[in-house]
């Protein structure tokens, strides 16, 4: 699992590194390798919790603590980076440069609503408690972001 990590985050802002280093900066690149940045980052935290979930944390369909844990670790992520990957594909090939910034918010507002949730999990759980250390809670604070996005007047 830490390879899919390493591949979907390390190679894009390593690249976007890069890209921005580099004196005759190309903007249209600078922004095609930020956009699968932000993606790939969003799809590994999502293969990690899910894959955490399967793995690692009571599933039990009937309990609907674990049922909302298993719903949020299958979707909440998963659809964050559609969002995301939806909103940035036209920048990511380069077609353009502008996005839809209040979809970005929706797509920030899910991340930190992921752990949000998980941590009112965790204390209805012991199992999940335990693994509480395991998440990125920090990414909590991608509320924060999104909702400026999704206020911001255009």
């Amino acid at each position: 699992m830490i390879h899919l990590q390493i591949a979907f985050v390390s190679s894009p802002f390593l690249i976007l590194y890069t890209k921005m280093k580099n004196p005759n900066l190309d903007v249209a690149q600078v922004y095609s390798w930020a956009a699968v940045a932000v993606v790939g980052f969003t799809f590994a935290l999502w293969v990690k919790h899910f894959l955490l979930n399967l793995y690692a944390l009571p599933i039990n369909l009937v309990n609907p603590v674990l049922l909302a844990g298993l719903l949020n670790s299958a979707f909440t992520i998963f659809f964050a980076g559609l969002i995301l990957l939806i909103v940035f594909l036209p920048v990511i090939r380069r077609k353009q440069l502008n996005f839809s910034s209040k979809f970005v918010g929706v797509g920030f507002l899910l991340i930190g609503l992921y752990f949000l949730i998980y941590v009112v999990i965790s204390l209805l759980n012991q199992r999940y408690s335990s693994f509480l250390v395991l998440s990125e809670l920090w990414a909590i604070a991608f509320v924060i972001p999104g909702i400026g996005f999704i206020s911001e007047k255009l």
